[in-house]
């Protein structure tokens, strides 16, 4: 009798244990639910909203205020709105951020046009909207020391309304050139000097782009040179060789979401399983880095939303899905 009771016992504890794991388990989803609920991006406020149609001529400075977050010591800054164009010459209203010294009274002050790198999709991914707006400028003080004017876009669809077009290099071209033509217009800065094209990764791409369309999108502006800081120029070895990372596989929904949107003949169905499409469209929502990635990553551990490896190299070609963005013609390709 004693010995018959021993598998029954042993099987009340596995069972017990089982219960166990699963409640522990699913407090755990719940858990990570609720911080990923909370990490959305923060919905830009209504000065982003601040538009009129006709939307004017590309450049058009169309509202400016004072900003004050991050801002160093002996500067003055606003944040801005200005009319510019999508690729296809739609109008379209970007934002972004114009920094300079208060104690240059230069009559013309060269401008630095800054072209930041990836920080998402989503218009609450904007710099000028996230908590520390100025995170990876490498020199802004030294900058403003030499009495230059920063001008920094958000680019079309971060912080404003409308699809970010992301390593779409002609659309952040000229949403670049348009921030510098819009800096000139608020008064008093000077900023009319000649403009210098500075970029980091997704900037570096945007900054060699404005570069290449500078002088027949914006005559008007004298861009004395450009440097691009580890731009993303190779497209298709760049994915290729950053899918086994969870910055890579982030990155590529952005550029899975933007390219399907942007291109007519880019389907996501043709890159990603069922699951994926569902994670790499929540990745698309999201800011890159900072709690926002710690629970897209835990989520998908916890509560298997999609397989372990993510967004997959489509079955045909990567070389496919890349080839409606070349890098720019002055680049060498291997």
């Amino acid at each position: 009798m004693a010995q018959s009771l021993q598998p029954k016992k042993k099987r009340g504890l596995l069972a017990s244990l089982a219960r166990s794991a699963a409640v522990f388990v699913a407090a755990a989803c719940v858990l990570v639910a609720g911080l990923w609920y909370l990490a959305r991006p923060a919905a830009p406020d209504a000065f982003y909203a601040n538009r009129r149609d006709p939307i004017p001529p590309p450049g058009t400075l169309m509202a400016s205020e004072p900003f004050t977050r991050d801002v160093p010591a002996g500067a003055q800054a606003w944040r801005v709105l200005y009319a510019t164009t999508r690729d296809d010459d739609t109008p379209a209203v970007a934002s972004g951020v114009v920094v300079a010294s208060t104690g240059s009274g230069a009559a013309s002050r060269p401008v630095v046009a800054w072209a930041h790198g990836t920080t998402g999709m989503d218009p609450g991914c904007a710099p000028s909207v996230l908590k520390h707006p100025f995170d990876n400028v490498p020199a802004l003080k030294a900058l403003l020391r030499q009495g230059w004017v920063y001008v920094a876009t958000d680019y079309v669809g971060l912080g404003t309304s409308g699809d970010h077009a992301y390593l779409i290099g002609e659309d952040a071209a000229r949403a670049v050139l348009d921030s510098a033509r819009a800096a000139r217009q608020l008064p008093g800065l000077h900023a009319d000097g000649k403009v210098t094209v500075w970029g980091h990764s997704q900037g570096g791409n945007s900054a060699l782009w404005a570069g290449m369309r500078a002088g027949g999108y914006a005559p008007d502006i004298s861009v004395a040179g450009v440097a691009a800081f580890a731009p993303a120029t190779d497209l298709r070895a760049l994915f290729e060789a950053v899918q086994g990372t969870m910055f890579g596989k982030i990155v590529s929904a952005y550029l899975a979401e933007a390219y399907a949107k942007a291109y007519p003949d880019v389907r996501l169905s043709d890159y990603l399983g069922p699951a994926s499409m569902i994670l790499a469209r929540d990745m698309a929502g999201r800011c890159v880095g900072g709690r926002a990635t710690l629970f897209r990553s835990s989520r998908r551990c916890c509560c298997r939303a999609a397989s372990s490896n993510g967004i997959r190299p489509p079955a045909r070609s990567a070389q496919d899905w890349m080839r409606t963005c070349p890098a720019p013609r002055s680049m060498s390709r291997s």
